[in-house]
């Protein structure tokens, strides 16, 4: 395995904290921006409520887990247990 083989297709950039888009249910949303070459992309990133765990910084590792994808996915949620659920996959590709 090369040193490609192993970098990710996206980098994470900006995170900032936005209005829970799916309402209530949430007490916390970031937008993470990750980029790849001139290519961006937005990602929210939604935590359940009541979460004791919601910061930008654990956004972003969140959204770290999908940076070998072609494409990260659009919205997911991290529910109570941490565990994630994507709400909106991936977009087409440009």
């Amino acid at each position: 395995m090369g040193i490609l083989d192993v970098m990710a297709t996206w980098l994470t950039g900006r995170v900032g904290a936005i209005s829970p888009p799916s309402g209530g249910a949430f007490d916390a949303a970031y937008l993470v921006r990750v980029a790849s070459g001139s290519l961006v992309r937005e990602v929210v990133v939604e935590f359940a409520a009541p979460s004791a765990v919601a910061s930008g910084g654990y956004a972003e590792e969140i959204v770290r887990r999908f940076l070998h994808d072609d494409e990260p996915p659009e919205h997911v949620v991290v529910e109570i247990g941490g565990n994630v659920r994507m709400l909106t996959g991936p977009r087409d590709p440009d």
